[in-house]
This record gives C-alpha cells, sequence and structure tokens, in this order.
C-alpha cells in the first residue's frame, strides 16, 4: 500500500514524500511475553535458531533506509511491518 504524498514543506518546493510497506504475518504461537525490540538482536533466538536471521533482515533494511517492526497479531500469531521510502 502507499501513502497519499504530503504536501510540498513550502511553496515552490516539489519534493515529496512517499512511503511503501509490507505486512507479514502468521497465525502460529506469536512472540509471547518477549520484548519485541530484542527479536532483532545479533543473536537472539526463542527457538533455539541462531538468532542472525531476523538481524540480517533489519540490517538490510536499515541500509535502504526503511524500518522494521514487529508485533502479536491478533488473535495469535506475529506480524511483521517493513516501510520503505
Amino acid at each position: 500500500k502507499t501513502f497519499a504524498p504530503h504536501r510540498p514543506l513550502a511553496e515552490g518546493v516539489n519534493h515529496l514524500i512517499c512511503l511503501n510497506y509490507i505486512e507479514l504475518w502468521d497465525d502460529g504461537d506469536g512472540f509471547g511475553a518477549v520484548d519485541l525490540n530484542e527479536i532483532f538482536d545479533f543473536g537472539f533466538s526463542n527457538t533455539g535458531g541462531t538468532g542472525i536471521g531476523l538481524y540480517n533482515i533489519k540490517t538490510v533494511i536499515k541500509k535502504m533506509k526503511g524500518t522494521i517492526c514487529a508485533e502479536n497479531a491478533t488473535p495469535s500469531g506475529a506480524k511483521f511491518i517493513i516501510e520503505m521510502p
């Protein structure tokens, strides 16, 4: 989905900001009581994995000037929101 562009900052300024985002979710167990910022830390895993997957994804998205966040989906599961300029 693309948000509507904002108005120019000043008259004569022709720079518009557009933001694109992707939402990904599942209907699994979700994150439980885990701090949702912590899941992107290098080495963090609550599944016995290596803890580098979400860290690498966030690193790549940040290099592209985007953001990623996670939340528990309703009624169950995990949800990721990726925003890119």
